[in-house]
């Protein structure tokens, strides 16, 4: 099963916690898939589980799910431009400056 696959049946079957999973409040929620991960990938404030991304980064511009996961991904520029206006991205900017 390609791991495109394995993210689309996790998103629309997610798995049952097991006893040797770690407590929930130490899960993420995925920007992509919306199920909780342990390990991912962190974008600025959000969250993309490793079966995502690796989704993601094996799909072809010309595929159907490609304009899924750009659609899922625009959130992160909407989150940066509401830190435009905060210290955080202020900040970032002065650190180019000499």
């Amino acid at each position: 099963m390609l791991i495109e696959e394995q993210a689309i049946k996790q998103a629309k079957n997610p798995m049952k916690p097991s006893a040797n999973d770690t407590p929930k409040d130490m899960a993420e929620i995925c920007l992509v898939c919306g199920n909780q991960a342990q390990h991912g990938l962190h974008i600025l404030t959000r969250f993309i589980c490793t079966a995502c991304e690796e989704a993601i980064l094996q799909t072809p511009v010309e595929h159907v799910r490609y304009y899924f996961y750009i659609e899922r991904l625009s959130q992160l520029w909407k989150d940066f431009e509401q830190l435009i206006d905060t210290d955080v991205v202020q900040d970032f900017g002065s650190c180019n400056e000499k």
